[in-house]
């Protein structure tokens, strides 16, 4: 069975449904190329047969600061499609990082929780482009400097 490197399954599960297959699952490629990412995007959304709703994937690109965010989904054909791609970067020695879609990443709520929302606290799930932004900052800051014993903390 191949492992995520992250993935969700509620709880509380649809009566029939299968605890065998999460519902969203996260690829994150450090070492291996965007093709090995796109195989696995197609591996989870075709094996599941529909269970995976969502896969995304989080290419981190290890000479620059570039990272490229994708969410995926299932064709009628069991293949994946991207339906939300950026790229974030920083260039050497600047602060500000471009992004070449400003849009915010989401996830439907119930795609992930396979119900119904149930209250206004229950929605879809956004990350802003501040959000994305934070995450490069921190995956590069361990790529990229030298962590202090206050960083970890």
């Amino acid at each position: 069975m191949k492992r995520a490197d992250e993935s969700y399954l509620p709880k509380r599960m649809p009566k029939g449904r299968s605890r065998k297959w999460p519902t969203l699952v996260i690829e994150v490629g450090y070492s291996e190329s965007h093709q090995k990412l796109v195989g696995d995007v197609s591996w989870w959304l075709s094996q599941s047969k529909g269970d995976v709703l969502t896969v995304l994937t989080v290419d981190i690109n290890q000479r620059r600061k570039e990272i490229t965010v994708e969410k995926w989904s299932s064709t009628q054909a069991g293949r994946g499609t991207s339906i939300y791609r950026t790229v974030l970067s920083q260039e050497a020695g600047q602060n500000d990082i471009h992004a070449t879609n400003e849009a915010p990443l989401s996830i439907d709520f119930n795609h992930l929780f396979l119900r119904d929302t149930e209250g206004p606290y229950e929605r879809i799930i956004e990350f802003d482009l501040s959000d994305l932004e934070y995450l490069s900052k921190q995956i590069w800051k361990l790529e990229f400097e030298e962590w202090t014993e206050d960083d970890y903390f």
